[in-house]
């Protein structure tokens, strides 16, 4: 069975939505946590099994989003084609329906066969497991671990294991030898102290003992005269029977001596069969002579015929030779095509090998060349480090000229400071004459009024004229979010088709941008007026200056502008310095990029070494390189399988035409040119010698009957002729005339025994009574009954006497025992008594469990182990890539043990936790494959080779690859790096048919 699609109407996550797999039988689904990987898992089991109860603890996955629960899957089976199995809610596991491609349907009946009548446990503890159930391995104590393989092998789980473990605890819970505490071991140690208890208040009644020495022993008297009894009545009654048939057995011997004067010699129906022997005579002997003429006849017929037997001892040879000429044209025609083929294929091998290579490299060494997937990721490191090296080039270049321009301009500004810069003499000559300046220079009030009012009236244009920009700003950024507003609509007018709406929203976005980009011209008033009031202070301010004033300005001014000089050489000097450490990092960086860019075209040139090309192409081409020499590969393993196709279409060939020639040399025909032609002539001759041969063997198979019929009919002849000469031996008759007078004296004794029989028919219900002898039929039977009736009463008034006795004894001895402890603890006694009985019947009820078990456990590890360890050898090896080669089972041990390469051999609790793993999904699938005939049933694997390595890793995908041959492989993953080791066609993201279904869905809303 395999499963090609899944369709999903609701369950879980899912809904209305449907998933196709691969057409071949090795499936991947990939999806990251929570993507719906258990629920595919869960609704395919739900699908072929049945829904969980809802008492069960199993998730039913019930969707929440639509009403709809269930669904259908799609499977291929090689017995009934391709069925539709739905599923939807009914009663208990729901209502499932089969649909065939031929129009019937079928119910879970059906389905049931079609699993192999495997239920949801059996199918999940042997054909799917995932990471929770192979990480039970690690779970397991190492004492435990080679019995939990074992029982995997078994039965696919640890079910056995679990089993004896619970029955084990069970019993030990009951009873130990030496225990104390369990059930069985307290109750017998209360019910020893009991009887103590009572054997001690027994010996305080006296009377007691000798009361019940004397009730048993009237029990026993009571017995024997019970048995005594039975033997009188039994006796009575035989004697009343032999007096009934007595007559019957007198009448016998008279009868036997009457038959013992008779002859006996007579045989049985002796006329009757003389008569039926004398009427089959007649007809046989007329057909005898009939069938000897006809027999004549046949011979000469056959005498005239001529049949070519050569031809016909290469009758097989000539059909199979004329069956396989359509397949001989087919393979010529084919030779023809694998020919062309074969040319244009090794053409353009050369050419590519002569467009890459410097020699002419053969096959083989193109083959050996490593395109693996390592050698892609290798280039694709290359390829990456050399975008980077060059972004760091073109990063290292701007800084470099960055820093040489900064550097420049630094150098010059530090130039026109130094001279522009006074001396130390001219600046101490010019603060001198500022000073005395300075002491005859005297503002007025006005003056200071005035430069106050100015620098207020300065800061209060510069604040306004920030709050004008804000304001500004903020209008702009609103206008924006107004105009994007207005495009999102008019775009969701758009997908909606509003038509009518959309030119009236599109008039207003208009709008709006006109007042985004328009030019705000116009201006504060209130800031006009700060400027034209600052306009009237200056002026102000220069009318009251003097000529005095003037002057110090001016030499004040020379000395502020020598002082900002000095400061700004000073901040310039240290400028300098930080772009001259910033120009050395830079050529340093230089350095190092040409180190990296050293060791990468070392890289580049082992590459393309390693490729057998010549390193002057650019890192970038690797890739492509790559690709070209991934597909040259491809074309020179498919040159040598053409080339292999040849040689063998040319063998067969050559074959057939040489078998062809030499049948006709036998048969004497000639071989034409045309082997068309030659074949007609040698069917045509062949066939013409089939029918006359045909003919012969039907006149032989007429002649070979009737000798046959003639041969019979002599035997029954001679056979009637013995039976009449036996007749007459038989009844001691001379001729047929003596046979038939002792055939009346033969029916006369045939009465008599016909009575005798009737007799002895009566007698054959009394045969018990001939047990002890022939009787004596001189006896008197009636006085012998007499004698024995009155017996019989004397013994039955003797045990009327004993049983009154009895019950006076056990009046006695109920009165002695209802008289204190001795009755409570009797009772005590008996009730623990029975107590142990049942806890002993628990008790055995357990081992009796356990015995079972363990035989059918060694039966399965007899019978069905050593089949299943044969094929998980062959699995083990391949998933350690063949460092382990065997697995054998101790016959006193419950354990698994391999052996290495080198001979060594491991218990299982001293292999690695992953190799213990391998070992576990070695023996799940040789069960798998022990346990299924034809096209078994899809198996499903979650993420379960998460503790292998790489290597094993492959190896097991391989091996499964392998394994999918025979069953359906469902894989889910959500490791990503996993994903190169398939094609793309085998992997399914549920992701991506997630996001399909979507856009479907929106593309359906739409319409």
């Amino acid at each position: 069975m395999k499963i090609i699609e899944l369709n999903i109407y609701g369950y879980g996550q899912f809904n209305h939505i449907n998933f196709t797999l691969h057409p071949h039988a090795f499936q991947v689904i990939y999806g990251k946590n929570e993507a719906g990987k258990s629920t595919i898992m869960s609704f395919i089991q739900s699908i072929l099994f049945g829904f969980p109860a809802k008492i069960q603890n199993e998730n039913r996955y019930e969707p929440k989003r639509v009403k709809t629960y269930g669904g259908a899957l799609i499977v291929d089976t090689e017995q009934y084609g391709k069925v539709k199995i739905e599923r939807l809610p009914g009663k208990a596991a729901g209502e499932v329906t089969l649909y065939f491609e031929n129009g019937e349907t079928g119910s879970g009946e059906l389905l049931n066969q079609m699993l192999s009548h495997f239920d949801k446990s059996m199918y999940k503890s042997i054909f799917s497991f995932d990471i929770h159930g192979i990480q039970q391995v690690s779970k397991v104590s190492a004492d435990e671990l080679g019995k939990f393989l074992l029982s995997s092998g078994l039965l696919g789980t640890d079910a056995l294991l679990q089993t004896e473990s619970h029955l084990l605890k069970k019993q030990e819970l009951l009873y130990k030898p030496n225990g104390k505490k369990p059930e069985i071991n307290a109750a017998l140690s209360r019910l020893k102290s009991i009887h103590s208890e009572m054997l001690k208040a027994k010996e305080l009644i006296q009377p007691y003992e000798e009361l019940m020495k004397e009730k048993e022993m009237i029990e026993h008297q009571l017995k024997e005269k019970k048995e005594s009894k039975s033997t009188l009545e039994a006796k009575s009654r035989r004697f009343a029977e032999i007096i009934d048939v007595l007559p019957l057995w007198l009448e016998e011997e008279t009868i036997h001596t009457e038959l013992t004067k008779t002859n006996q010699a007579f045989p049985a129906d002796g006329l009757k069969r003389m008569d039926e022997i004398e009427a089959k005579e007649e007809p046989l002997q007329s057909e005898k002579l009939a069938l000897m003429r006809s027999i004549e006849d046949l011979q000469q017929t056959i005498y005239q015929m001529n049949v070519n037997e050569s031809i016909l001892s290469h009758h097989a040879e000539i059909d199979h030779l004329r069956e396989t000429y359509s397949a001989y044209h087919a393979k010529r025609d084919q030779h023809q095509q694998y020919s062309l083929k074969y040319e244009a294929l090794t053409g353009q091998i050369f050419d590519e090998k002569m467009r890459f290579f410097a020699e002419n490299i053969d096959d083989k060494a193109v083959l050996s060349l490593n395109t693996s997937i390592t050698a892609k990721e290798e280039i694709r490191e290359i390829v990456s480090d050399y975008q980077q090296l060059q972004q760091r080039k073109q990063l290292l270049d701007q800084q470099f000229e960055r820093a040489k321009e900064n550097l420049e301009e630094s150098e010059n500004r530090l130039t026109d400071y130094a001279k522009g810069m006074l001396d130390a003499e001219e600046r101490m000559l010019l603060e001198k004459k500022v000073k005395q300046h300075e002491a005859m220079q005297q503002q007025v009030l006005d003056e200071k009024r005035l430069q106050e009012e100015y620098r207020n009236n300065e800061k209060k244009i510069i604040e306004q004229s920030k709050t004008n920009q804000s304001k500004k700003n903020q209008m702009k950024m609103i206008k924006a979010a107004a105009a994007v507003l207005l495009i999102l609509c008019s775009g969701w007018l758009i997908y909606e088709q509003q038509w009518l709406i959309l030119p009236f929203l599109l008039g207003l976005t208009g709008l709006v941008f006109f007042f985004i980009f328009q030019n705000d011209k116009g201006e504060d008033a209130f800031l006009i007026h700060l400027r034209d009031k600052q306009e009237e202070l200056k002026r102000q301010l220069e009318q009251s200056r003097v000529q005095g004033h003037t002057k110090t300005e001016e030499l004040g001014g020379i000395l502020w502008k020598d002082e900002q000089l000095r400061r700004s050489h000073e901040l310039e000097q240290v400028t300098f310095t930080q772009n001259e450490r910033a120009y050395h990092r830079t050529v340093s960086g230089f350095d190092d990029w040409e180190e990296e860019l050293y060791q990468l075209n070392r890289k580049v040139k082992k590459a393309y070494s390693n490729f057998g090309v010549s390193s002057e192409f650019s890192p970038l081409a690797l890739p492509d390189l790559l690709q070209t020499l991934i597909q040259l590969q491809k074309d020179v393993r498919e040159s040598s399988q053409i080339e292999t196709k040849l040689s063998e279409l040319t063998a067969a060939l050559s074959a057939y035409e040489n078998r062809l020639g030499e049948i006709c040399e036998k048969c004497g025909f000639e071989q034409k040119t045309d082997l068309n032609e030659t074949m007609r002539n040698l069917s045509a001759a062949l066939q013409d010698s089939i029918e006359k041969k045909s003919s012969q063997l039907m006149y032989k198979e007429k002649i070979a009957d009737a000798e046959d019929r003639l041969a019979k009919i002599e035997a029954e002849l001679s056979l009637l002729s013995e039976k009449r000469m036996e007749l007459f031996i038989l009844s001691n008759s001379a001729d047929a005339e003596d046979f038939r007078k002792k055939a009346e004296e033969a029916n006369q004794r045939k009465a008599f025994e016909q009575k005798l029989k009737w007799i002895q028919q009566q007698l054959q219900a009394k045969q018990h009574l001939l047990k002890d002898g022939k009787l004596d039929l001189l006896i008197d039977y009636k006085e012998e009954k007499l004698l024995c009736d009155k017996q019989l009463r004397a013994e039955m008034e003797q045990e009327s006497s004993l049983h009154r006795r009895l019950a006076e004894l056990k009046a006695s001895l109920r009165n002695i025992e209802s008289s204190g402890l001795y009755s409570e603890l009797k009772q005590k006694y008996e009730l623990e008594k029975g107590a142990v009985k049942q806890l002993a019947h628990k008790w055995a009820v357990l081992a009796a469990a356990k015995n079972m078990l363990n035989k059918t456990v060694e039966f399965n590890r007899s019978v069905r182990l050593p089949k299943v360890l044969k094929g998980a050898e062959h699995f083990f090896s391949v998933m350690t890539n063949h460092q382990y080669r065997k697995i054998f089972l101790p016959d006193a041990e419950q354990t698994l043990i391999v052996e290495r390469m080198d001979g060594n051999r491991f218990a299982a609790n001293e292999l690695s936790q992953a190799t213990a793993e391998q070992l576990y999904i070695s023996l799940r699938l040789a069960l798998v494959r022990h346990l299924s005939t034809g096209q078994g049933l899809p198996i499903i694997i979650d993420d379960g080779f998460v503790n292998f390595d790489f290597e094993r890793t492959k190896q097991v995908l391989s091996l499964l690859k392998e394994f999918s041959k025979q069953h359906q492989i469902i894989f889910f993953t959500c490791q990503e790096h996993l994903l190169p080791l398939f094609e793309k066609d085998q992997i399914l993201d549920l992701k991506a048919v997630e996001l399909a279904s979507k856009q479907v869905s929106i593309g359906q809303r739409l319409l």
